[in-house]
């Protein structure tokens, strides 16, 4: 066998192990047991409950009762976008587990980006929603870290956790 045809064997295989080793699941067991798994591939079974208008790219989930709550998927590496039609349908997504933990110091380094930032106005609007506008320095991303501060100070943990799939594949689930 030549090198080329060595090559892509190797590759189809490693591909076909990869995904035959996803852990699937659905959202309850997914928020029970998410840090078991995280970087790692996933299938998970869930209710498609709405689809970014921007293009497809994030579509928001529940379990198949609809009692769970909401989680998001994104579509990465050129995946196919998502599709509002299917919205009420039960599908599987392909990907891998991601997490973001917030913390003081995420809190910290955020807040401080969003007070350095440079102020631009939208030329289009001759006003602006923010500190210029009000006075005040309270600007909408102040405003959610402030949030994000009280649900961590509430939480009594370190972190607060934000969990998603970077969505590369997905299909209906015919029932």
């Amino acid at each position: 066998m030549n090198c080329p045809k060595r090559i892509l064997s190797l590759l189809t295989l490693f591909i076909s192990l990869s995904l035959s080793a996803a852990w699937q699941t659905d959202l309850p067991a997914l928020y029970e047991q998410a840090d078991a798994h995280i970087n790692e591939a996933v299938e998970l079974r869930a209710m498609q409950i709405g689809v970014c208008s921007h293009g497809g790219k994030k579509a928001f989930f529940k379990s198949e009762d609809g009692q769970s709550a909401t989680f998001r998927a994104e579509v990465v590496r050129g995946g196919k976008s998502f599709d509002r039609a299917h919205n009420g349908d039960t599908v599987i997504v392909r990907g891998v587990l991601r997490e973001l933990r917030i913390d003081d110091a995420y809190l910290n380094q955020w807040e401080a980006e969003a007070a350095s930032a440079t102020h631009e106005h939208e030329s289009t609007s001759g006003f602006c929603e923010g500190a210029c506008a009000t006075g005040k320095e309270e600007t909408p991303t102040l405003k959610r870290i402030a949030q994000l501060r009280r649900q961590l100070a509430e939480s009594g943990k370190a972190y607060l956790s934000s969990i998603w799939v970077d969505a590369t594949d997905w299909e209906v689930i015919e029932e």
